[in-house]
């Protein structure tokens, strides 16, 4: 292999980002669309791994959609990472302006977006209509001798924090269920261990092959086919009542804790008014249709349906009881009861140390955020240039040759993400920022690129890829 010196690296990177770098806002073209005539193609980004819910509800919007004469031909992709935030950024920025595109999403993306402190929210969005929601499932592994809510208090009592939790994105609902619950156990709810997920399926599939001392939160549609197939074991339900579906609730292991996450469907910013409307008035009929009605009782998923003003007013109050609870995470004193002179206190000290240090490292703090932010841009937009697309151009041909080269190697969609950013120059403490993962998880799949790439660093791959688009230029 090639090794480069580190002039030679710069030069070589800086000539590589000129010729890719216009990828990372690739346009999308608007599709023309006459009034009172069905889209001739949707696409539904489903922003998490199949399996899940969201991906459960874009299959049945397809059929819905296009049962009902709404769309002659929807198409379903996926763009997993982040707790979704990266599907999001791509909506948002690969998309802009054009209603042939839809995001389906909900509350766990704006947990994790308050919780990453993301430059992309929900509601950056144009959101069109909230549509289902599903019961959070507490379940373990077949094997785990925990048998009931009860038991998995008792053991939370027992060993205060040995739980290992897994669930969807850090900051969601799942996590927020998994530490009132460990709260109630007796437990300390900030040190509990909890690994988020990029998507549901994931939560599942890693359960069952999980340690017996594992516990999992996630929609009980999605738990519910593994639960079946003997995999795991469903403890409880967040649901009202004291059962659901034949399973107990939390509510009958004296927890009255009940966690409902909600998803819905969202179009791009900047779509003509007109657009938005004929888009909340096709949900409308689609939620009305036989298709969706079937899709809502096979899964046991409940009606949400609420479009217009009302659900971008819902969302904004989402947005702020999200940041509200994890304000109040970061102020809780053990036990979840928060310490008021312990606040002040700190506080005060605080707003002192504020004033002193804002002019040393506010500016450090903004540039921070505008490069993460055009980061997951990029990636967003890298991602966008699929070939079923249809673009054309030099730079989308670099990048289409580029992604072959990692599908080559075998990069699962993480280690991929984490290619791009070495790339870019980024260092490992920054992409670990923009991938919501801690850094020792980005350099180990900094290693797997490398390992797989059969390159033995950051520069050979900065050269390697070079090389690459310089060949098709040729």
């Amino acid at each position: 292999m090639i090794s480069f010196r580190r002039r030679g690296f710069w030069q070589m990177t800086a000539a590589l980002l000129t010729l890719i770098g216009t990828a990372f806002y690739w346009p999308v073209d608007a599709q023309a669309h006459e009034p009172g005539q069905p889209r001739d193609q949707i696409v539904i980004f489903v922003p998490a791994q199949p399996g899940g819910a969201w991906d459960q509800t874009a299959a049945v919007m397809k059929q819905a959609l296009e049962a009902e004469g709404l769309a002659r031909q929807v198409t379903i992709v996926y763009r997993p990472g982040a707790g979704g935030l990266i599907g999001l950024a791509q909506l948002i920025e690969s998309a802009r302006g054009d209603p042939g595109y839809l995001l389906v999403g909900g509350s766990p993306m704006m947990g994790a977006a308050v919780a990453n402190r993301s430059s992309v929210t929900l509601l950056d969005t144009t959101p069109i209509a909230r549509l289902a929601g599903d019961y959070e499932a507490i379940a373990v592994p077949s094997r785990s001798p925990i048998g009931s809510p009860a038991e998995l208090v008792r053991a939370i009592h027992d060993r205060p924090n040995g739980i290992a939790w897994v669930g969807g994105a850090v900051g969601g609902p799942e996590e927020w269920l998994a530490r009132r619950i460990s709260a109630a156990g007796g437990a300390d709810p900030r040190l509990i261990s909890y690994q988020g997920m990029a998507g549901a399926s994931d939560v599942a599939i890693t359960l069952a092959g999980g340690p017996p001392d594992m516990v999992g939160i996630a929609a009980q549609s999605v738990f519910a086919p593994h639960a079946a197939a003997g995999e795991i074991r469903i403890l409880a339900i967040a649901a009202p009542g004291d059962a659901f579906r034949g399973v107990p609730t939390l509510r009958s292991a004296g927890l009255d804790l009940t966690g409902h996450p909600w998803w819905g469907v969202f179009a791009p910013p900047g779509i003509p008014a007109s657009e938005a409307k004929r888009l909340s008035a096709a949900m409308s009929k689609m939620v009305a249709s036989g298709v969706w009605r079937q899709g809502l009782r096979d899964r046991g998923w409940t009606d949400e349906f609420l479009t217009g003003d009302a659900f971008h007013a819902y969302l904004m109050d989402e947005q702020q009881r999200d940041l509200a609870r994890q304000n109040g995470a970061r102020l809780a004193a053990p036990g979840g009861i928060a310490r008021p002179a312990l606040v002040w206190t700190l506080a005060a000290v605080g707003l002192g140390l504020a004033s002193a240090l804002a002019v040393l490292f506010g500016w450090r703090r903004v540039r921070r955020k505008r490069r993460e932010r055009a980061v997951r841009e990029g990636l967003a937009g890298i991602a966008a240039l699929a070939p079923a697309a249809g673009q054309t151009g030099t730079q989308s041909a670099h990048v289409l040759a580029i992604n072959r080269e990692f599908e080559g190697w075998g990069l699962s969609p993480a280690e991929r993400d984490v290619a791009w950013l070495l790339i870019k120059g980024l260092p490992m403490s920054e992409i670990a920022r923009v991938r919501g993962a801690s850094e020792r998880t980005v350099r180990q799949q900094a290693q797997a690129v490398y390992a797989k790439a059969e390159l033995e660093g950051r520069s050979d791959l900065a050269g390697y890829i070079l090389d690459r688009c310089l060949s098709l230029a040729d």
